[in-house]
């Protein structure tokens, strides 16, 4: 799963003129309580910054995440403020997330099992004998 997302950080709370940085990412994985995002920005642990991210079709996600963890372009966030709008979006992102995986699952495991289930010897997609370098006859 990636989407894109912006981090938008304010250079100071306190200045009377508002200079934000923003700053694109990807997801790269997420949970109801945090997310794990591709940047090239610089973060610091602690760091409080704002996130939005379009997580379903013309369903904006916005809250704030506060960076838990660094590594190579990559930061872990977790959560500390969304409101019940954003909260439900999320559940229902997860949700449409679980029961897709859930399908393809169930789907390639179906596949999967077709081809178990012909004898050896035959050919899973026509029901014919293989042809391999075994099943050959050899011309004297």
């Amino acid at each position: 799963m990636t989407r894109k997302g912006v981090l938008t950080l304010e250079d100071d709370p306190l200045a009377l003129t508002k200079l934000a940085k923003r700053n694109t990412c990807l997801i790269q994985d997420m949970s109801q309580t945090g997310f794990l995002l591709l940047s090239t920005a610089d973060f610091t642990i602690g760091q409080v910054v704002d996130f939005s991210c379009e997580l379903l079709p013309e369903q904006v996600l916005e809250c704030k995440v506060e960076v838990v963890h660094i590594g190579d372009s990559v930061i872990g966030t977790k959560i500390v403020k969304v409101d019940a709008q954003g909260k439900a979006l999320i559940q229902a992102f997860l949700r449409e997330q679980f029961t897709e995986r859930m399908n393809n699952g169930m789907k390639s495991e179906s596949d999967s099992s077709a081809s178990r289930k012909q004898p050896a010897g035959m050919d899973a997609s026509r029901g014919a004998p293989s042809r391999s370098w075994f099943s050959k006859k050899r011309v004297r």
